[in-house]
């Protein structure tokens, strides 16, 4: 039996709809031809698209950003994308960048004026999402640029909290070395070794206690009443 015919994933979608999923579905083994069918879509609509969002409230940037699409970064600000622009979330492009992880594209979006003292609906800044994503390049960067290690989240939480969270002990030490203070307290009243227990990631416990950090096993967090040492033995 012959094989049934291919589905085009686009069928039923308006133009705009398109776009946004020839930017979502581009295809790093044919990149010429997807960039293509992105310009060729963008050129549709007189370049409005570089400048909209999709239904879910995140523009054509966010996208390029999140799978970095440097060439389309740069396309979509020369046709009226706002580098700075955020989402339903607080997020402007270059977040998603750091999440993700890509240096290069982080980079290219600094250049073009993203504002790195952003800080999304959570109190987030690229200094937190790179923190909770165990970008130690990136984190590096954003030092050099002059960002603090000491900012807090809207509950009061460093790079250092999420990294100790997170399990991501090289991070932690780093962090460390970098100056991170271990004795910060959150909206919670509860350190980085607080949560490095509470989470049973005996790496990032360690490393905090090689840095001076046993002080605070006996001190109670504000919600619990419960010690690093307890919260450790709740595992």
């Amino acid at each position: 039996a012959p094989p049934p015919p291919a589905v085009d994933p686009t069928e039923g979608m308006n133009e705009e709809q398109k776009f946004f999923h020839s930017i979502k579905a581009f295809n790093r083994m044919n990149p010429g031809e997807s960039m293509e069918k992105v310009n060729e879509l963008l050129k549709s609509s007189n370049g409005a698209f570089a400048a909209a969002k999709d239904e879910q409230g995140f523009s054509a940037l966010h996208w390029a950003a999140l799978n970095g699409l440097d060439d389309l970064v740069d396309v979509f600000l020369k046709r009226g994308a706002q580098v700075n622009e955020a989402n339903g979330r607080g997020e402007p492009a270059v977040f998603w960048a750091v999440i993700k992880g890509i240096l290069t594209t982080v980079n290219k979006l600094i250049d073009q004026g993203a504002d790195l003292k952003m800080t999304d609906n959570k109190g987030y800044s690229v200094m937190h999402h790179a923190a909770q994503n165990n970008h130690i390049a990136l984190m590096h960067t954003f030092l050099q640029r002059g960002l603090a290690l000491e900012i807090k989240d809207n509950k009061g939480r460093t790079p250092l909290h999420w990294a100790c969270y997170q399990n991501h002990a090289r991070l932690t030490e780093w962090l460390i070395r970098k100056g991170a203070g271990i004795h910060v307290l959150d909206e919670e009243e509860m350190s980085p070794l607080h949560w490095a227990a509470i989470k049973g990631n005996e790496n990032s416990v360690e490393a905090l206690i090689r840095a001076g950090a046993s002080k605070q096993l006996h001190v109670k967090d504000a919600v619990d009443k419960r010690t690093p040492e307890e919260l450790a033995a709740m595992k």
